[in-house]
């Protein structure tokens, strides 16, 4: 059995012997080179960052494909939308849209065209 299917991948095995003392010379060596090169923070922040990502996996990967799923995708826009402020953009949006088009269409009782008869709204300008 692999030491790595217990979760440490890459793991050195050495063969020693506290009795006879076999083995302890590499043991020393391989130590020794491994406090020479500094990188047990890498090493370590690594593992970290792998633990991690493989304690998310079940909110990444969902029925053996990654992406989010129909329901978790549409909470993602949703939030999404709120953080971006797209319903306050889309609103004005709406608001200047709607404006433009009461002029356009001098409905009465609203815009800038309040109280003109349709006559007045249709007939060309008159120039003096």
């Amino acid at each position: 059995m692999a030491l790595g299917e217990h979760g440490e991948p890459g793991a050195t095995v050495l063969a020693l012997s506290a009795l006879t003392g076999e083995g302890v010379p590499d043991l020393r060596e391989l130590v020794a080179r491994f406090v020479q090169e500094k990188t047990a923070p890498e090493r370590r922040l690594s593992a970290d960052i792998d633990a991690a990502a493989a304690g998310l996996r079940p909110a990444y990967v969902a029925e053996g494909r990654s992406g989010l799923d129909e329901r978790a995708r549409d909470a993602f826009t949703d939030r999404l939308a709120t953080a971006v402020g797209a319903q306050a953009a889309g609103e004005a949006a709406e608001r200047v849209w709607r404006r433009g088009a009461i002029r356009a269409c001098g409905t009465p009782g609203c815009g800038s065209t309040a109280g003109t008869s349709a006559s007045a709204r249709t007939a060309p300008p008159t120039r003096t």
